[in-house]
Formats: C-alpha cells, sequence, structure tokens
C-alpha cells in the first residue's frame, strides 16, 4: 500500500461520507459486499470508494478501503477482489466520486444558468449567494423504546416540506431492531436501517449540506420513526423547512 493510499485510508473516516452502512449477514463474498442498514437507491457510486470498519476483513485487519466498480441499492461490486469475505455488522462508509473535468479554458460567465456577478473591474465576485438560500436549521432529539411508529417532527401546515440535513440513530437497548424513517405513514427506507443491540447505529448526512441530497418529505407532512421491536433508539435530526 502506498503513502497516498495510507493517508486515503487514515483521512476517509473524517470526511463527509455519501452513505453509510453495514455488511449484510448473507451475500457477501471476496466480490461482493451486501449491505444493511443503508439503501443506496439509484444512486451510482461507480469510481467512488467504500471503506470497510477495522475487523471488517479479519480480526486484526485495518480499515480497508476498496474502490467500487458497480452498485445496486442494496450490493457494493470492488473494482479488486477483497482479501477476505467481509462479517456481517460491521460499518461501511460510501464516498460518491466527485470530479471536474476542464477540457479547453472557459470564460464562465455563469453558473447553473444564473449570471455571476462582478466587482468594478468586471472580474467575477464570489461567492455567489442569492436572496432566500439561507437555510433556518432546526434540531429535533430523538427518544423512542415502543414499537411501531413514533413521531419525531410535528407536519408543517403552511404547505412546506421537512427536508433532512442529517439523520443520527443509535439503538441503546438490548433488543435489535429495525427503523423506518416514515413520510407520514409510508417508509423511505423499505424495511428499515438494522440496528444491531446495545449500541448499534446508523447516520445520514446530505452529501451537498443544505438543498442538495436532503431528504425530503411531501408538504404537510410528519416525520416519524417506525422500530419492528421495542428497544431505546436515541439520536437527533438535523432540519429545515421549505
Amino acid at each position: 500500500m502506498s503513502i497516498g493510499e495510507r493517508t486515503l485510508v487514515q483521512d476517509l473516516p473524517f470526511a463527509r461520507a455519501s452513505a453509510v452502512g453495514f455488511v449484510a449477514a448473507t451475500g457477501s463474498s471476496k466480490g461482493i459486499i451486501a449491505l444493511a442498514g443503508v439503501n443506496l437507491g439509484n444512486i451510482s457510486f461507480a469510481n467512488g470508494w467504500a471503506l470497510l470498519e477495522a475487523g471488517a476483513l479479519g480480526t486484526d485487519a485495518p480499515p480497508t478501503f476498496a474502490q467500487i466498480t458497480s452498485n445496486t441499492a442494496t450490493t457494493v461490486t470492488p473494482s479488486a477482489a477483497l482479501s477476505a469475505v467481509p462479517a456481517s455488522g460491521y460499518r461501511v462508509w460510501f464516498y460518491a466520486e466527485n470530479t471536474i473535468n476542464v477540457v479547453t479554458s472557459e470564460n464562465v460567465a455563469q453558473v447553473g444558468g444564473v449570471t455571476v456577478p462582478t466587482d468594478g473591474a468586471g472580474d467575477p465576485a464570489l461567492p455567489v449567494l442569492s436572496a432566500g438560500t439561507r437555510k433556518t436549521i432546526l434540531f429535533a432529539s430523538i427518544d423512542v423504546s415502543a414499537s411501531g411508529s413514533s413521531p419525531i417532527i410535528a407536519a408543517p401546515t403552511n404547505g412546506t416540506a421537512i427536508k433532512i440535513v442529517h439523520l443520527t440513530l443509535q439503538n441503546a437497548g438490548s433488543t435489535a431492531t429495525n427503523v423506518e424513517v416514515l413520510n407520514g405513514t409510508t417508509s423511505l427506507n423499505g424495511t428499515g436501517y438494522a440496528l444491531t443491540a446495545n449500541g448499534g447505529g446508523y447516520s445520514f448526512d446530505a452529501p451537498g449540506g443544505p438543498g442538495q441530497g436532503v431528504i425530503v418529505l411531501s408538504a404537510d407532512t410528519a416525520l416519524q420513526l417506525n422500530l419492528s421491536a421495542a428497544s431505546q433508539v436515541n439520536g437527533w435530526v438535523l432540519y429545515y423547512e421549505e
């Protein structure tokens, strides 16, 4: 492993991951990482990276990264075979490729179809922040223990929608449970994030921050969590309404 690769392994856990999940109990091999507790949907992580938690490939194995060739909603295919079959229950962080290709020099006069403002000398005056783009981030705590649905954020009443920027869940109870994020009564994550007993957790960060990659609920709809089994689940939500 090169110095650059070691640096990447050291730095990735502290970067903002696009998604975080767990190795599933079944379905994994040296060429496939089967996932639990996360649904990648139709997002492509091709040429991005998967980072396996220390111990996932063996008792003394360090954190291990693998470049991703392709993925489905619940599996990831590394570009090269792993050294061992990943063990279930270990965390996996996912990092999408972010690339800007400049083929020729360009006179950038617009960004996203919006004319870039200039200063007195005619040079671009960046960063650009249009009126109304600032978001007021709100906080909601999570403290649920009963199986079934529990309200977390009340439904807005002015035609706006709850948009989630960050979600943290931790199972402090002695019973494993799946936690569904509900858009009213409709699950947004299938059968839910699988939280193991006594500390199993899940965390979501919008990849681009407010306005980009957020979890969006329907207008005038409450956020609820549904536990498959009674257990003490704590955490918090950062969100805004728009």
